[in-house]
């Protein structure tokens, strides 16, 4: 069991790239795409929110 616990983190290491190598702009697009994401997300809970609960809650 030790053994495929220490061939874990070594796979990931190869897999991820390093984050040192990313461009600037590689780096803002990925933010903008998450804020993206975050506002997409809270925008469908609130109008879930309106839908399910009485206006006067």
């Amino acid at each position: 069991m030790n053994s495929s616990n220490e061939d874990a983190p070594s796979e990931r290491d190869e897999t991820s790239p390093p984050h040192t190598k990313r461009s600037r702009k590689s780096r803002l697009l990925e933010f903008l795409l998450w804020t993206a994401v975050a506002i997409g997300t809270a925008l469908i809970l609130i109008s879930l929110t309106e839908r399910l609960l009485p206006t006067n809650f």
